[in-house]
């Protein structure tokens, strides 16, 4: 079983989870570090990189990230029968920034952290884990025949 590492999160790993969990489903990385550069200047506020998050999550939760590279226009994720490939079947970006000292960066990447870590860790929390195990339950006493969709479990 999973379990943090970290005795104590404080406010500022609070923060910074919002902030990264705000940049996952609203922003790319580039912007995101358009921001912290923003901030930097104009008000001082330092914003941690996305490299320190992906660490600081590790420390927190030893869950261990993984960064896949993908297009930059987010087409494709050069895993399975796209791993060996150097541009995007579908719009034709390269995969690759080739640096001045010739070794290639990837455009983009993604952080994929697998589904079964993330349930275990959910279930060493007894709270959380009432939840996950009760969750459907109302949805199994609908009278037969219910015919408005409340959910996935009773679609």
């Amino acid at each position: 079983m999973l379990t943090p590492i970290v005795d104590e999160i404080h406010e500022a790993d609070c923060l910074f989870t919002d902030l990264c969990a705000w940049k996952g489903i609203s922003v790319s990385r580039a912007k995101y570090n358009e921001l912290r550069q923003i901030l930097q200047e104009h008000t001082g506020v330092d914003l941690p990189c996305l490299r320190r998050y992906a660490s600081r999550l590790t420390d927190m939760t030893n869950l261990n990230a993984r960064l896949f590279d993908c297009c930059i226009n987010s087409c494709v994720a050069y895993t399975g029968g796209y791993t060996d490939l150097n541009t995007c079947p579908k719009c034709g970006h390269a995969r690759w920034h080739i640096r001045q000292n010739g070794t290639h960066q990837p455009y983009q990447q993604y952080m994929y952290m697998p589904l079964a870590d993330r349930l275990k860790y959910q279930y060493t929390c007894r709270q959380r884990a009432r939840i996950l195990q009760s969750y459907c339950q109302p949805f199994f006493n609908q009278p037969q025949g219910h015919s408005v969709l409340t959910d996935w479990w009773s679609g």
